[in-house]
């Protein structure tokens, strides 16, 4: 499965400490479902975060229609350049997850 994929490859990503997969799996300490993500978030409270232009911001993921998925990072410094007009449209009281579906 695409899940044993990302989990054989771990040992090589030691940066990676989660996997969070669409599909509904038995949580692990680094492997979430996504139910058990958005539960989660309900129940906890945000403090404020300061941000440094070279922390992640995001991953826009490929589908893998060609091969196996593949990740792009994307650092805060990356966004705010590409994408001026977003950041000052982003309110700093809130924060915010979202995911795009995985198949467009």
């Amino acid at each position: 499965s695409t899940l044993q994929r990302f989990v054989d490859l771990m040992p090589d990503c030691p940066t990676l400490r989660h996997i969070i997969c669409m599909d509904a799996v038995a949580s692990t300490e680094r492997i979430h479902s996504m139910d058990d993500l958005e539960t989660a978030g309900v129940q906890l409270e945000s403090t404020a975060v300061v941000v440094q232009p070279d922390d992640l911001f995001t991953i826009i993921y490929t589908s893998g229609s060609s091969g196996f998925p593949k990740g792009a990072m994307i650092t805060e410094r990356i966004f705010r350049t590409d994408f001026p007009h977003w950041h000052s449209m982003v309110n700093t009281d809130h924060i915010h997850f979202s995911y795009r579906p995985l198949a467009w």
